[in-house]
């Protein structure tokens, strides 16, 4: 389901409460799981999109894992959370797993295990 009034990235549980009373309000309701999800992944992607200087690299979140395919939809890497999944991490550190994960995919990328 998409979010129509997701137009940021939460930080914190009481961004996405007012994410979700907010998409309700527009006709468009949602799950605070949903908006955490679509909201780590949007953060991994615009850290891709912006450590590559371009889309060359989509993130997806399954649960427990992020995947990164390349241009071809080819999985090139992986990152995952020790949690039941990114949700949950989330839910228990919400600023610690969003650094988290952009400090996986920095290593990803200064090992080149995330290249062009």
């Amino acid at each position: 389901m998409e979010v129509h009034t997701l137009n940021n990235i939460p930080e914190d549980m009481e961004q996405v409460t007012k994410m979700v009373q907010a998409a309700a309000d527009a006709g468009h309701p949602t799950t605070a799981e949903d908006v955490i999800s679509q909201g780590l992944r949007q953060s991994a992607q615009d850290y891709l999109d912006e450590a590559t200087e371009g889309s060359y690299f989509t993130a997806h979140l399954d649960g427990s894992r992020i995947t990164i395919s390349d241009m071809n939809g080819e999985q090139v890497a992986d990152i995952s959370t020790d949690q039941a999944s990114y949700v949950d991490a989330f839910k228990a550190d919400a600023r610690g797993t969003i650094t988290a994960i952009d400090n996986a995919l920095r290593h990803l990328i200064d090992t080149h295990k995330i290249a062009l």
